[in-house]
């Protein structure tokens, strides 16, 4: 199972890591642990993140709040997590990334309104991809809001965050191994239906709001204390995250948010509900933004008939 996770890491790599630059200035590159260390890194690892069970006519499954992009010491599930795992006879993703078809698809619609960039922000946008050392072509191959988060979670590159280390990259990697089959919650069209609305088009403001997150840094620490507080397993904090994020002030923000989370949660929910009728106790893995509130996950699933119950992680986080 080691052996197939550092592989799998490796081909993601691939996908994910758009620069090969090299140069001292640039985010430094990624180093994936090797088939040696694995075994170290998966008995020091801890549980982190968001648990919960979920049970309905007598069959209990998971419920777990991921995180899209990680440090290497928070990459591998804990004792606890992988219980969770090893008793499920499925894994549940938002989407099947280890599918081609799926990463075919979804290049394919991340290209939607690429190059549509007001001319008067050009030369800052640019500014942005050469300081990440991301080639310019980008610009015309992702859809504004796309490039603007390849810029972000770059830059967070310097703090040790990897996309490589999130953790569907990792539970996909887990379920190859163990030869658990995966299943998707959502189509490639869906998705990036909701992250990109239904029009091509990116406001001013959004461009401004988008540069500006860049430019003062705060974007980059944004995803830093996302990544910390998913650590750290403090779900009181990431509840907040509308308040302390700074990405949800205008009319256009909170619409967004409402495409991407909480009109996404409950077609999740519903499906969750179906797929579980098949009898199949599942490991459900989903981005944690997606757990909180009375929109959330846990939420939804109640309204669904299911008991939902927070675990509690052995050092005490989940409390």
């Amino acid at each position: 199972m080691n052996n197939n996770l550092v592989v799998f890491l490796r081909t993601v790599m691939c996908l994910v890591f758009i620069s090969s630059y090299t140069q001292a200035q640039c985010p430094p590159a990624a180093e994936l642990p090797t088939p040696e260390h694995m075994p170290a890194l998966l008995q020091s690892a801890k549980d982190r993140g968001f648990l919960w069970k979920i049970s309905k006519q007598g069959q209990d499954s998971w419920l777990y709040g991921t995180i899209h992009a990680n440090r290497l010491e928070g990459m591998l599930p804990g004792p606890q997590t992988r219980q969770a795992l090893q008793q499920s006879d499925v894994i549940a993703l938002e989407l099947n990334l280890a599918d081609p078809a799926t990463i075919t698809q979804i290049m394919a619609l991340s290209k939607r309104g690429a190059g549509r960039v007001p001319a008067q922000f050009l030369p800052r946008l640019k500014a942005q991809l050469n300081k990440n050392c991301l080639p310019l072509e980008l610009i015309g191959q992702q859809h504004p809001s796309l490039l603007f988060s390849s810029i972000m979670l770059t830059d967070a590159r310097h703090d040790g965050i990897e996309p490589a280390f999130g953790s569907e990259i990792v539970l996909l990697g887990l379920a190859q191994g163990s030869n658990k089959p995966v299943i998707a919650l959502e189509t490639p069209k869906e998705q990036m239906g909701a992250m990109l609305g239904e029009s091509d088009k990116i406001l001013p403001e959004q461009f401004e709001a988008g540069l500006a997150l860049l430019e003062s840094g705060q974007g980059r620490a944004q995803v830093l204390k996302m990544v910390d507080v998913w650590n750290r397993s403090d779900l009181a904090v990431f509840e907040n995250y509308r308040q302390w994020c700074q990405c949800v002030e205008t009319a256009a923000d909170r619409a967004m948010m409402k495409r991407i989370n909480d009109d996404r949660n409950v077609v999740i929910a519903q499906r969750i509900a179906q797929q579980y009728r098949q009898g199949q106790t599942m490991f459900i893995a989903v981005g944690s933004l997606h757990m909180v509130g009375k929109t959330g996950l846990p939420s939804l699933l109640k309204q669904h008939g299911f008991t939902v119950e927070r675990v509690v992680f052995d050092d005490g986080a989940g409390q």
